[in-house]
């Protein structure tokens, strides 16, 4: 009688967690403006643009000279752990777009550089297609950066998008910045300009580029947002055992999700089981 009546306990406890166990987290979403930019240009590989109100990324079949955008990630952004991100785009508003059948890829840098203060002028401080500084010269003209490690633009009218969420940890990133460039550069042959002149740190206010983060206060494995982890978050993580495109509050692992909840998100759980902030005393 006794096990018989600890097992219905036991089942009404499961069912009242199962009751509670509805996401009710709020996410955050915060922008960061990015005020360090220039672009490079190899038509004028003396010249440094770290004031120009344009960022421009080409490529132009006139005269096969290639510009690229570089930028600096904002340092605040860095202050939101892995485990609080959701999700982290850079924005860039494009007035004209020329891309045609080509679009424009983010690259980590892998040397940084200096924004200068030249409005296509040979300033002598900042970064230009030959040099990163104005004295010191790129391993490779035209800027440094990782080849292998990149993220083709989202196009929404007159902004385009890049998701960074999975490069979140990319040192390179964190420590030197990135490049726009065209994923094309091949020569698009005479008369033809594929481009994109985005509008840059220096630019009209509305226009300005940025960094859109995504994240909870504390973490992403406090699912129903009582900051803390613990039978809440199970239950909510079981009842979406193995579904696919679940809530993104569900789907945890890696950030901003992968489609289904499975070990990834349970082990995410697990690794800050009963973890709190201290504002609550869990179960």
């Amino acid at each position: 009688m006794k096990a018989r009546y600890l097992y219905l306990v036991t089942l009404s406890v499961v069912a009242g967690l199962l009751m509670l166990a509805t996401p009710v987290k709020a996410n955050i979403v915060q922008t960061f403006a990015i005020d360090v930019d220039t672009y490079i240009d190899s038509r004028d590989p003396t010249y440094n643009y770290g004031v120009a109100t344009t960022a421009k990324v080409v490529v132009n079949g006139m005269d096969g000279s290639l510009a690229r955008a570089l930028f600096k990630l904002p340092d605040g952004i860095w202050s939101i752990s892995e485990d609080q991100l959701i999700s982290s785009k850079v924005w860039f508003y494009v007035w004209m777009d020329r891309t045609a059948d080509r679009t424009v890829t983010l690259h980590p840098l892998i040397r940084g550089f200096a924004e200068g203060t030249g409005d296509g002028t040979p300033s002598g401080d900042g970064a230009t297609w030959q040099t990163y500084d104005g004295t010191n010269w790129w391993t490779c003209t035209g800027g440094d950066y990782d080849g292998s490690c990149f993220v083709d633009a989202d196009k929404l009218s007159n902004w385009f998008s890049w998701d960074i969420t999975r490069l979140w940890d990319n040192t390179n990133l964190r420590s030197f910045g990135a490049m726009l460039m065209m994923n094309d550069e091949s020569d698009p042959d005479y008369p033809n300009i594929p481009r994109a002149p985005f509008t840059s740190s220096d630019g009209p206010a509305n226009e300005r580029p940025y960094v859109e983060v995504t994240y909870v206060s504390w973490l992403r494995a406090d699912i129903n947002g009582d900051r803390v982890v613990n039978l809440v978050d199970f239950a909510i993580l079981a009842s979406n055992w193995l579904q696919n495109e679940p809530s993104i509050d569900v789907d945890i692992v890696p950030p901003g999700g992968d489609g289904i909840v499975d070990a990834l998100d349970l082990n995410e759980l697990a690794s800050h089981w009963l973890e709190t902030d201290g504002d609550s005393d869990g179960l």
